[in-house]
This record gives structure tokens, C-alpha cells and sequence, in this order.
């Protein structure tokens, strides 16, 4: 029993021991890998610095930032990087952690070279007459000559051709630039200068811009270009077709340089000397235009004893009349006979009126216009009623108070020569007695009338108006001998009047007017009266424009009519201002 216990005891202790030596063995290895790893990269720290990482980096911000050029390619920055740090370029995402240490490849004669060959390029420049620049990323060598306004660009004596001269490139490699590479960029020549900031001004009115021929792009035939394969062969149809079209430009021009001369050749012999020819040149060539002749087109008038200029223009419907725009201004100028003073004519004379077909906007819309207008008449008058009798020898005078009126209404032209009015008016006043001045009543007087009426014009100096009036009329009556009652009572009245041209001139008109009334009888179960009649004269002045015209007038008239055994006498005199102006059509 106790050698079992012993041998179980022994078999332990040789596993534990074995357990201990395998532990020690493992230890030993990764110890020694470490070691070898440690020792590599102590090794590989000669040709690195170390840099720690910050929040927010990555391997190519890092070498950016410790300016490792070039960063890209073979044998470039980011490949030494992961040979130094033995990483793989797939590892590159997952790579960077804050706080890790990293071996960055130092600066060498590589990068020094560099920076030398820079200085070289610069100084390789320096006896040229030239500009340095540095390529930026995105640069081609066209923009690089636009951005510095090295114009023109192309054509023998571009800059694309000098610049192309100076660094000593290929037309096949213009393009191929590296960034930071030190280019010598031809110096600005004023005229050039000059010539292409004027060509890029907008063309101003009455200016014109003209630009030489031969400002296309020259792009030389070279063999070297056609046969290159590292073109694509957009890019050869591109300049095949330039090349192309740059023959055809000089053909041409040779062409026309040769007609011109054989041109003037021919002149010679002929003894014929020839224009000068302007020289195209890039520069703003002043065009004065002359103003055009207007072509006017005459109506011939024959006028007529008597007849004045403006009444002339009024029948062959020149309108408007007055203004800049007028017919007055413009037929004054057709015809340098006539004054300003309204001329009059004398029979047979021939006139030059402008035609209306051919007359101006104005005219034309003068004709199509609605010959509608809404007008509007404010006056005052005063009245005077006298009341006869006969048989008993007694009469009566009441005088009214100034007597306010205001009229509204329409009036349509049918043509030049007739019109018609329809409207309403409101009169308001107190009837006062002559003799004592006491006012009759205490209430005021309101009376309503509604007018229609209608004008025709017979010639240019004479016209005839007939209007129609309904409406109230004032009369009064004794009660008794202390008592006197005034009352209106609706009527009936029709006037007709003749108008007479008085005086004229191209702004306004003044006509006389008379005429004669009649009175409906007052029909009521009192009055029981005769018709009435009277008349009336005025004198009006008017002005006419296009859209409006205005009318004042003085007038005065007078009536009577019959009651028996009463005779009332009326007499009116007062004054009206009449505005009317166009209805929108």
C-alpha cells in the first residue's frame, strides 16, 4: 500500500516538473522574439525618427505634416513607412491608434536632392527674361498662362509656344506637370497686354470691335505630335483639325491679299485712284450714325375761302391737335408758309397734309379709341321771378339766393361731326322778396333736372344744339293779401341754339351762342297755364386735348309764360365749368 501511495507521489512531482519545464521553453521563445524584434527595430531607428500619435491622424496626414516627399509610387515615403513599423499595406485603416509610437522615415539625401534640384531650377532662370512659378495641383499649362494673363495664348508668338521654348518641353508633354516643378513663364509684353484686355470689354452702342485674322490658334505640324501614342485620339483629331483649319485660314488671306492687289492694279491703268483700305487693328472704331431723314407722305388739300389752319386739321381728322406729338407742329413743318397765329386761307391753296394712314402711333390709336367721355359741370346763378297782374295793376319780384348746381353725365361722339349728352342736375338755394329781403319759408329749395341733348356740327365755325329738359320749376301765388306760397312744379322745357366760332388759336376756342325755349304748361288742378316761351344767349370757352377737354361758360336767359290772369317773367344769369375726359375702353 504505501509503494502504490509513493508511486503516485513520484508521478506527480514529473508532471509538475514537466509542466514547469514546458513553461519555461515557451517563455524562452517569445522572449526571444521579442528581443529580435526589439533589436530590428533598433536597428531600423538609424534611418527614422519617432512620432507619437495625436487624436484625428492618419499615416498620410503624418507624413504630410513632417513634409516626407514624395508620399506616392515607388520608393516613395508611405512604402518606407511600413517596411520601418513592419506593417502591410492592408493593415492601413486599422493602423493608427492616439499614443502609439511609430518610426517615420528621416529626410535623406533623397529629399535633399530635392530641395537642390529646386534651387538649380531656380537658378537655371535666373539669366532668362522671365517669370518663376511653382506648379500647383489642377495646373495645365494653358491655365497656368491664362491665370497670369499671358494672352495671346496661342499663334506663333503666343506664350504657349515661348513657354514651351524657355523649359525646354515637348509639345507632347506640355501638359505632363508636376506639382511644386519650377516653370519660367515669359514676361508680359504691354501691347499684348493691352490689346487683350480691350478685346475682352463688352462692345458699347455705336461701337464695333474688330479683331485681326490671324488671332487662331497656330498649332505647328510637327511629326513627333501626329505619331506620338501616348496621345488619345481625341486629342490628335484636335489638332489635326486646328492644323486643318489654320491652312485654310492662310489661303484664304493669301487669297484675298492677292485680289486686292490685282484690284488695285487695274485701277492704276485706268487712272482711277483706289479707297484706302482701313488697317484692322484691335482698337474701338467710333461709328457716328446720321439721323434718318423722315419720309413724309402728303395728303394735298385744296382749302376754301375763310378757312382756318386748325379747323382744316379738325375735318381730315388729324388728331391730336396740340403737343409735341400734335398735327399742328408737324403740319407747320410741311408747310413753311403757314404761321403760328392760326393762318386763314384764301381760296385754292394747297396745303401738304401729313397722310393718317402714315401718321403716328398716337394717331392711329387716336382712331380706335372709344369716343365715350364722363363729364362733370359745377356753377352757380342767381333767379329772378316776377309776378303781373293785369286786371288788379299789382306785381310781385322774388329773388333768389346764389343758386348752387352740380350735373353729372355721359357723352357719346358718334363721329367728327355729332355728339350727344345725357345727364342729371341738382340745384339747391332760398327764395327770398326783392322789395324787403325777408326770406320767403324756412326751408331750402332742392330741384332736380335730367337733360338730354344733341350737337351738330354744320362747318367749322357754326353748330346747332338741341336739348331737352325735365324737371321742377319755381312759381308762387297769393293767399291773401299778408300771405305768399312758393311751390315747384314739374315741367317740360326744349331749347334750341346755334353756336358761332368767335376766335380761335391752337389752345383754345370761344364761341357765342342764342338760341330760343319753349315751356311745357304747368298742368295741376291751381294752374292752368299756356306755353311758355323764351331765350337765351351765352358766351363758352373751350380747350380740347386728346383724352379731355374743358368748358366754361357765361350765359343768360329769359322766359315767361301765361297763368291767367297772371303773367310770371323768369330771368336766370349764371356761370358753369364743365370738365370731361375719356372713358377706358
Amino acid at each position: 500500500m504505501s509503494k502504490i501511495i509513493l508511486s503516485k507521489i513520484n508521478l506527480f512531482k514529473i508532471k509538475n516538473n514537466l509542466i514547469i519545464a514546458i513553461t519555461i521553453l515557451l517563455l524562452i521563445i517569445f522572449n526571444f522574439k521579442t528581443y529580435s524584434k526589439d533589436s530590428e527595430n533598433t536597428i531600423n531607428q538609424e534611418n527614422c525618427h519617432l512620432y507619437t500619435v495625436e487624436n484625428g491622424d492618419s499615416i498620410i496626414k503624418i507624413l504630410r505634416k513632417n513634409t516626407i516627399y514624395p508620399i506616392f509610387g515607388i520608393n516613395v515615403s508611405l512604402n518606407q513607412f511600413y517596411v520601418l513599423n513592419n506593417r502591410k499595406n492592408s493593415e492601413r485603416k486599422n493602423l493608427i491608434k492616439k499614443g502609439q509610437v511609430y518610426c517615420l522615415p528621416k529626410i535623406g539625401d533623397k529629399n535633399l536632392n530635392i530641395e537642390i534640384k529646386k534651387t538649380a531650377e531656380k537658378d537655371k532662370f535666373s539669366n532668362k527674361n522671365c517669370t518663376t512659378y511653382q506648379v500647383k495641383k489642377g495646373d495645365t499649362l494653358i491655365s497656368i498662362l491664362k491665370s497670369q494673363h499671358l494672352f495671346p495664348v496661342f499663334g506663333k508668338k503666343g506664350s504657349l509656344n515661348k513657354t514651351l521654348a524657355i523649359n525646354n518641353k515637348e509639345t507632347k508633354n506640355a501638359n505632363f506637370l508636376k506639382i511644386k516643378e519650377i516653370l519660367c513663364l515669359p514676361n508680359k509684353i504691354e501691347n499684348e497686354s493691352n490689346s487683350h484686355e480691350e478685346d475682352s470689354k463688352k462692345i458699347e452702342n455705336n461701337e464695333l470691335l474688330q479683331i485681326e485674322h490671324n488671332f487662331a490658334p497656330l498649332i505647328s505640324k510637327n511629326p513627333i505630335v501626329e505619331n506620338d501614342p501616348s496621345l488619345n485620339e481625341n486629342y490628335k483629331k484636335f489638332l489635326e483639325k486646328n492644323i486643318k483649319k489654320q491652312e485654310d485660314l492662310k489661303i484664304q488671306q493669301d487669297k484675298s491679299d492677292e485680289d486686292q492687289e490685282n484690284h488695285e492694279d487695274q485701277l492704276k491703268e485706268k487712272n482711277i485712284i483706289a479707297p484706302i483700305k482701313p488697317k484692322i487693328t484691335n482698337k474701338k472704331l467710333i461709328i457716328k450714325k446720321e439721323p434718318e431723314k423722315k419720309q413724309i407722305t402728303c395728303n394735298y388739300y385744296k382749302t376754301k375761302e375763310g378757312e382756318t389752319y386748325t379747323e382744316i386739321l379738325r375735318k381730315n381728322k388729324l388728331f391730336p391737335i396740340y403737343g409735341e406729338e400734335g398735327s399742328f407742329e408737324k403740319n407747320l413743318e410741311n408747310n413753311k408758309h403757314i404761321t403760328r397765329n392760326n393762318y386763314t386761307f384764301s381760296e385754292g391753296e394747297d396745303l401738304c397734309l401729313e397722310n393718317p394712314v402714315a401718321t403716328t402711333t398716337v394717331s392711329k390709336n387716336n382712331e380706335e379709341k372709344n369716343f365715350q367721355k364722363v363729364y362733370s359741370e359745377i356753377g352757380s346763378h342767381y333767379l329772378r321771378i316776377i309776378d303781373e297782374d293785369p286786371e288788379s295793376q299789382t306785381r310781385a319780384v322774388l329773388l333768389s339766393r346764389l343758386l348752387g348746381r352740380v350735373e353729372l353725365g355721359l357723352i357719346q361722339t358718334w363721329n367728327s361731326l355729332m355728339r350727344t349728352n345725357l345727364g342729371i342736375r341738382y340745384e339747391a338755394s332760398q327764395i327770398m322778396q326783392s322789395e324787403t329781403a325777408i326770406v320767403i319759408g324756412e326751408s331750402i329749395f332742392q330741384l332736380i333736372h335730367l337733360n338730354a341733348g344733341i350737337q351738330y356740327q354744320f362747318n367749322p365755325k357754326i353748330y346747332g344744339k338741341f336739348d331737352i329738359n325735365y324737371g321742377d320749376e319755381l312759381v308762387f301765388r297769393a293767399i291773401d293779401f299778408e300771405t305768399i306760397m312758393l311751390e315747384k312744379i314739374p315741367t317740360t322745357k326744349f331749347k334750341l341754339l346755334g353756336g358761332y366760332k368767335l376766335f380761335e388759336n391752337q389752345y383754345f376756342n370761344i364761341y357765342g351762342e342764342f338760341g330760343f325755349s319753349l315751356h311745357k304748361p304747368f298742368e295741376n288742378e291751381v294752374y292752368k297755364a299756356n306755353f311758355g316761351k323764351g331765350y337765351a344767349f351765352a358766351v363758352t370757352a373751350n380747350h380740347q386735348n386728346e383724352d379731355w377737354e374743358f368748358q366754361s361758360r357765361l350765359y343768360f336767359s329769359r322766359y315767361w309764360t301765361v297763368i291767367k290772369p297772371i303773367n310770371f317773367n323768369y330771368t336766370e344769369v349764371g356761370i358753369s365749368f364743365t370738365l370731361a375726359t375719356d372713358l377706358p375702353n
